[in-house]
């Protein structure tokens, strides 16, 4: 999901903030509920901070990012953490307990998901990773261009 902001601040500042993520997945048979949450919440906050923060540019082909402090990694007061789980509880007969796969889908799911909330929020299609503030203004600028018949 996505944070409205009050009028005028995301179109001047380009900040998309998460402020409540869903998450929904069939682990097979829970063995262990609060460690199965723990397992989703993880690469759910490691999406939100790929989608939104971390990037390594590159100049020449080498790396323009050598050590964590130039890194985009955020800290944990920019990423959200509020976060339901829903469980689908389809035992798989050919794993341990009846349990399958806890964990990486949802960090997967992170980035098309956010994406798409930033879509349905201002009308842009965001294709490059990360969506910086930058790029969500470019857009915004490209789109209004466009609608007022220029070039996009």
């Amino acid at each position: 999901m996505y944070e409205t902001p009050p009028s005028g601040i995301l179109r001047n500042e380009g900040k998309i903030k998460v402020i409540k993520m869903a998450i929904a997945h069939d682990s097979g048979q829970p063995i262990n509920p609060l460690l199965l949450d723990g397992q989703q919440h993880g690469p759910s906050v490691s999406g939100q901070a790929q989608v939104l923060f971390e990037e390594i540019p590159l100049e020449n082909g080498l790396p323009m990012v050598t050590n964590f402090l130039d890194y985009g990694m955020p800290s944990a007061l920019e990423i959200n953490r509020d976060i339901e789980t829903y469980h689908f509880d389809t035992p798989e007969p050919s794993g341990p307990y009846g349990a399958k796969d806890a964990g990486e889908g949802s960090q997967i799911a992170a980035l098309p998901a956010v994406a798409n909330a930033i879509y349905d929020a201002i009308g842009v299609r965001m294709t490059e990773l990360p969506i910086t503030p930058e790029r969500v203004l470019r857009a915004l600028e490209q789109k209004s261009k466009a609608d007022k018949g220029g070039v996009a």
